[in-house]
């Protein structure tokens, strides 16, 4: 798995004493069962001590890299959730501590519409806060997720798409719209206070 090819002339000229220890053989036009066969006849020598399959290296990894793919899934959707949970208990919270508030500019003769706006628009400005910290901090933990997750023997891809960074804001802003259509609802039974 950390390994190099290289010719004769250049082992000679950086190690010096050459000495053959492995062979590179291209299985390309052989199928898998002549490549079983290949193997079969010569891991009975002596001489040989093993015979390592790239195709073999790469189905294993595939395979690992498949059950992974499940993990990720989940854990969008469970980052999907956290968000819209975040997002309604901040607008709930900021509903709740500012009743009386609210209550003052219905007071002051605002309809309902202009107090709605005014909620509105403090959660898009949030929301727009949050995906430039988040999109910026976010790009940093994924380099450090993937930088630490990877055994020695593979590499991952370090690099993040923008399709992925776009897809992340569009669902943060997508739960924003959906918290400020249903958050009203709980302030608009606020009684007038009391004089």
């Amino acid at each position: 798995n950390q390994y190099l090819y290289i010719n004769k002339n250049t082992y000679e000229n950086t190690f010096k004493n050459y000495k053959i220890n492995s062979f590179l053989i291209d299985f390309d036009n052989l199928n898998e069962h002549d490549s079983n066969q290949f193997d079969e006849k010569y891991i009975s020598k002596n001489e040989i001590t093993s015979i390592v399959n790239n195709e073999d290296i790469k189905e294993n990894i595939n395979s690992m890299l498949g059950s992974i793919d499940s993990i990720v899934a989940i854990l969008i959707i469970a980052a999907a959730l956290l968000a819209f949970v975040v997002l309604y208990n901040l607008s709930n919270i900021n509903i709740s501590e500012r009743k009386r508030e609210i209550a003052t500019l219905k007071v002051l003769g605002f309809y309902h519409n202009e107090v709605d706006r005014y909620i509105t628009r403090e959660n898009v400005l949030l929301t727009i806060i949050g995906i430039a910290i988040g999109l910026l901090f976010g790009s940093y933990l994924s380099h450090f997720i993937i930088s630490t997750c990877e055994p020695d023997y593979i590499m991952f891809i370090r690099h993040v798409d923008i399709l992925s960074y776009v897809i992340s804001a569009l669902m943060t802003i997508f739960f924003t719209i959906i918290v400020n259509i249903v958050t009203p609802v709980s302030y608009t039974h606020l009684t007038l206070p009391t004089i």
